[in-house]
């Protein structure tokens, strides 16, 4: 079918059943296997979006404490002796092109809808929590200000050898930090114009790829499943 309606909109396709078809054929693991007597090794990737959309706004009341329980999320993961995790990764959207599909899907999806726009400091209290995340204005400054808040105090909590990775989500949307006991550093090489996490998440597993016997990807999307089994088949990604 065409992908455009009359009128130049997208169409909206169904994509989960694609993603149904590929697992009916693959067995399924119900834990992940443990890393032993091997040094950490494991990179994670997450969707930094998908991460802020699953906070429980009862843990937090400021701005500042809802940074924090996403650095706490972070460091949890990298505490999980048994995967081995030595590095995670959070891709955030951007939201700096104005005309883009993807533009042109959000405001499908807000069509009708008019959400605030809030100015975000620390100690100022979140808003409606599910209201807010509406408004593709309020995902970027909330974006920045996560990104901005763990950079400035992930060091002083990362034990030596763990690292944290931010691409995205910051007010430059091209930019990638990368965060560790030592403090922070730009990481050119992984600069990118892509706006979707989707596709530059790929990205950052490649790029782990040449450095991690295996790199776990959180991420419920159909476009990032279909995207990471054409670049294993390339040999392009970890052997797990």
């Amino acid at each position: 079918p065409a992908l455009f309606n009359d009128d130049g909109t997208m169409r909206k396709m169904n994509k989960s059943d694609l993603a149904k078809k590929l697992e009916s054929v693959c067995a399924e693991v119900p834990t992940l296997p443990k890393v032993l007597n091997q040094p950490d090794n494991t990179g994670y990737v997450i969707d930094g979006m998908a991460m802020l959309q699953s906070l429980n706004e009862s843990y937090f009341k400021t701005f500042d404490d809802l940074s924090q329980q996403v650095l706490k999320k972070i460091l949890r993961l990298l505490e999980q002796e048994d995967l081995g995790i030595d590095v995670v990764t959070v891709v955030f959207d951007r939201y700096d092109k104005d005309d883009s599909i993807k533009q042109m899907e959000r405001r499908r999806r807000g069509a009708g809808e008019t959400t605030p726009s809030h100015q975000i400091t620390g100690l100022r209290e979140v808003p409606n929590y599910r209201l807010f995340l509406k408004g593709s204005a309020n995902k970027a400054a909330l974006s920045a200000f996560v990104c901005e808040s763990i950079a400035a105090s992930a060091p002083a909590q990362l034990k030596q050898n763990n690292t944290i990775i931010l691409a995205g989500g910051f007010a430059s949307g091209e930019t990638v930090k990368l965060v560790t006991n030592s403090g922070v550093v730009m990481m050119p090489h992984l600069f990118s114009t892509q706006e979707e996490a989707d596709t530059r998440l790929v990205l950052h597993v490649i790029d782990l790829a040449t450095t991690h016997t295996r790199v776990i990807v959180r991420c419920d999307d159909t476009d990032v499943l279909v995207l990471l089994l054409y670049y294993y088949n390339r040999g392009l990604l970890a052997d797990e």
